[in-house]
């Protein structure tokens, strides 16, 4: 008995690329509200909190920086195509 054909839906790059901003996007705003939420506890807080908020502030200030670039390379190859 024939084996029955199988059609392959390859997923486009462009629509590969748009679901790849969208979460580049997400979690630019996730890290950006995390930084903004721990720069603002750091100021608020004193003591041993005060160092941990200010490291945490520094971690995702890092994070949503990089982000930003990941999410302007994807915008530039999104424009290329």
């Amino acid at each position: 008995m024939p084996r029955k054909k199988t059609v392959r839906r390859e997923a486009s790059q462009d629509s590969i690329l748009k679901s790849r901003i969208a979460v580049a996007w997400k979690n630019f705003l996730i890290f950006l509200g995390l930084a903004v939420i721990s720069f603002i506890m750091y100021t608020v807080s004193s003591g041993l909190f005060s160092n941990l908020f200010k490291i945490l502030a520094i971690i995702f200030s890092f994070l949503t920086i990089a982000l930003l670039i990941v999410l302007a390379v994807f915008l530039i190859l999104r424009l290329m195509r």
